[in-house]
């Protein structure tokens, strides 16, 4: 009876275990404690992480990152238990976040590019600047026109086998592999004005930096980017003046995932404690 493997897995509070057991052994009983102190299979200060015959496992149970814990492998056979293994495993969050921040990377260039044409002469407002929000523009008091990109929602569409978004690669030495999903995201942009014309020389001057920013967004990880739907509207009720709205629905493909970086292999021994 061993451990082919014992392994902190890379979200945190979790160790990953794998048991070989020898001839004639038909289950196993897993125990762990912060200490090697194992008085046996059915020592009561120790927490029972698996008792049967599986041998792919994981501990997931009351763990705490940065914290050693030993885990005691009794093989059963013959009705007897055997001697113990004895492994150590420290939890700890190695992952990183490999996704891409869409609502952002979207305002980005629209307050850019609609500050571009203000400067150049391709459009004029009654501002010398527009301001592009990822928030409600109400929460902040600014003059109109106001441009908002909000996030409209998103849909995974894609799932790779075991959810690995890449093959493993070595990285300063160390396996890595990427985990996650292919989401279809839509944003809404909005542009809140006093006046109609103010507002149809938004709408197409958002189009326009959109069409002219495609190649960019799709160097960033914003794929198939499309306008999806236009429409305006205008509110002379909830304000204190009429309020003239486009929305602008996009629609991308972004890839949601994290590096997947687990930690080293525990230390294994036979110790022999006495039953």
């Amino acid at each position: 009876m061993k451990f082919n493997l014992i392994q902190p897995i890379s979200c945190g509070n979790a160790v990953r275990l794998v048991v070989q057991p020898t001839l004639g052994e038909t289950s196993w009983r897993v125990l762990r404690k912060e200490s090697n102190t194992f008085t046996g299979p059915d020592d009561p200060s120790a927490f029972l992480v698996h008792d049967g015959s599986d041998r792919f496992l994981t501990d997931a149970r009351l763990l705490v990152n940065g914290i050693t814990y030993h885990y005691a492998l009794y093989g059963y056979a013959m009705g007897t238990w055997g001697s113990p293994v004895i492994s150590t495993a420290t939890p700890g969050a190695t992952f990183e976040d490999l996704g891409v921040d869409a609502q952002e990377l979207v305002r980005e260039r629209l307050e850019s590019g609609l500050n571009s044409m203000l400067q150049r002469g391709l459009m004029a407002i009654g501002k010398s600047s527009v301001s592009v929000m990822s928030i409600p523009f109400y929460t902040q008091g600014l003059k109109l026109p106001v441009v908002t990109v909000l996030y409209g929602g998103g849909t995974a569409i894609g799932h790779a086998l075991g959810e690995q978004m890449s093959a493993d690669y070595v990285d300063a030495g160390i396996w890595q592999s990427a985990q996650g999903w292919l989401e279809n995201v839509t944003l809404d942009i909005s542009v809140w004005s006093l006046n109609a014309a103010e507002r149809n020389t938004l709408r197409r001057a958002i189009e326009a930096v959109i069409a002219a920013s495609l190649g960019v967004l799709e160097s960033q990880g914003l794929n198939m980017v499309e306008v999806q739907s236009v429409q305006d509207s205008e509110d002379f009720s909830s304000m204190n003046a009429p309020i003239y709205q486009t929305v602008i629905r996009l629609g991308m493909q972004v890839v949601t995932a994290v590096s997947d970086i687990d930690g080293s292999f525990g230390s294994v021994e036979k110790v022999l404690i006495g039953v």
